[in-house]
């Protein structure tokens, strides 16, 4: 139940990512794939032509036989989510590779102590909105980092809002240290000029790292298990 238990964990995933945080060669894969689908415990959504094969995710069901404090999905995630899932499995997989322990997305969605309130003003408008991190995961010395997967640039107003709740939990000793993973180098500069209006310079407690090195890491793992 290992790997049902990662899906859960997580969410959903392409099924090379999956193989690669488990370990798995194809012959695995395919074999867990096929058991779990057939028990009910697995689904697949299909992506877009060109988008890659299909997500697998735990069902309800999957989540309930995996014993894991973790929300499962109602219904399939919405096509314009998969960008971000799949960064963050991938990103999930980078974690569990490494051996960190981690609270993963599915799990931070039904744990109150890690959402915070957000509010900020945006072309005349206030807004307000919960926000979770994407992962909680723990490093050296068993200090707690959050971690942001950002894909696509937000507002720099809706930004310094996420950093300024950062700012607090770093204060509070809720987390130790913040890392975000920038999807390229337009949300690499944009969390440069805007991180130190809020006193977070790169160091200890604040990082960006490009998602491009997490995926490179990944690819030679898959490219591993492969052969």
């Amino acid at each position: 139940m290992q790997g049902l238990a990662w899906l859960a964990r997580v969410g959903a995933s392409p099924a090379d990512t999956w193989a690669a945080a488990m370990n798995w060669g194809p012959s695995t894969l395919r074999s867990h794939t096929l058991r779990l689908e057939r028990d009910g415990l697995l689904a697949r959504m299909a992506r877009a032509q060109g988008q890659g094969g299909p997500l697998l995710y735990a069902t309800a069901l999957g989540v309930q036989a995996a014993g894991v404090d973790a929300g499962g999905y109602r219904k399939p995630p919405a096509p314009v989510s998969f960008g971000h899932l799949v960064a963050c499995a991938e990103m999930a997989a980078y974690l569990t590779q490494r051996g960190r322990e981690m609270i993963a997305p599915r799990e931070l969605m039904v744990d109150s102590r890690w959402v915070g309130q957000l509010e900020w003003t945006e072309h005349g408008e206030t807004r307000r909105r919960g926000h979770r991190p994407d992962f909680v995961a723990t490093v050296a010395g068993g200090r707690s980092l959050a971690i942001e997967v950002e894909l696509t640039a937000k507002s720099p107003e809706r930004l310094r809002s996420v950093l300024g709740l950062y700012v607090e939990w770093l204060e509070l000793g809720r987390v130790d240290s913040l890392l975000y993973v920038a999807g390229g180098d337009r949300e690499r500069r944009q969390l440069a000029r805007e991180a130190p209006k809020l006193g977070l310079e790169p160091g200890r407690r604040f990082g960006v790292q490009l998602f491009s090195e997490v995926r490179a890491r990944l690819s030679n793992a898959r490219e591993n298990l492969a052969a």
